[in-house]
Order: structure tokens, then C-alpha cells, then sequence
């Protein structure tokens, strides 16, 4: 391929790969707002159908967008509250998770001792797990 060859297609391919990057830069630079928005255009598309089929049972289409919106709503409430309380309920547990972890890692010390494998890691990890206010 010739020289004038080379840059007639640089020439071609230049405005291609110009566009290219300012359309790449700009969704970059466009994010902040553009993920919301796609959120929100994801879950509107997904709740069509369900509009569609309390349209066909005799609901205007307010009302049938008005309990979609709502459905939704609940499922995400819902799902808060479980997570909500599981971290409750591990933050209840956790003296006692605590407790179980060290004795599990002195018990694994102790065996690892008695084979002659060297455990100072271990130590430290231990205390450390035991009083994280020292270690920082």
C-alpha cells in the first residue's frame, strides 16, 4: 500500500474515530445523570406489561400506571425492610459470632502449634479481631 493510499484512508477513518470518541466521552462525562434515567427507563419498560394487563381488566390507564408505580414502590420497601432487618439481626449476633470466630481460630492455633507450623499471623490476626481499636 502506497503512501497517498495510507492517508486517503487515515482520511476516511479520522472523522470516524473523532465522533467516535466525543460520543464515548460524553456518555463518560454524561454518567451522573444517564444512570438514573436509564434506572428509570428499565423499570418503566418493565412494568408495561403489568399496565397493560390492569388495562385490559377494565382499570384506566392512570390508575393502571398509578399501581404499577406503587407495586414497584412496595417491592423496593420490602426488600429495605428485610435487608433492614437482617443487619439488625446480625448486629444482635455479632458478640456471639464474635466469640465463635476466636474460639475457632485459638483452636486452629492450637492444632497448627501442636504440628510445628509457625502461627504468629495468626496471633496477631486474632487480637486483632478481638480489639480492632488497637490494631488501627
Amino acid at each position: 500500500m502506497s503512501i497517498e493510499q495510507q492517508k486517503s484512508l487515515l482520511n476516511r477513518i479520522n472523522p470516524f474515530l473523532f465522533f467516535g470518541v466525543l460520543f464515548f466521552g460524553s456518555l463518560y462525562l454524561a454518567k451522573s445523570f444517564l444512570v438514573p434515567v436509564s434506572i428509570a427507563l428499565l423499570l418503566a419498560l418493565l412494568m408495561v406489561p403489568v399496565s397493560q394487563k390492569l388495562e385490559k381488566k377494565g382499570m384506566s390507564r392512570s390508575w393502571s400506571s398509578l399501581l404499577s408505580v406503587l407495586l414497584v414502590l412496595s417491592f423496593f420497601v420490602a426488600i429495605f425492610v428485610l435487608l433492614s432487618l437482617q443487619i439488625s439481626n446480625l448486629a444482635d449476633d455479632w458478640p456471639q459470632i464474635k466469640e465463635q470466630v476466636t474460639q475457632k481460630a485459638q483452636q486452629l492455633q492450637s492444632s497448627l502449634q501442636s504440628q510445628g507450623i509457625p502461627t504468629g499471623k495468626l496471633k496477631t490476626a486474632c487480637r486483632n479481631f478481638q480489639n480492632p481499636a488497637a490494631a488501627a
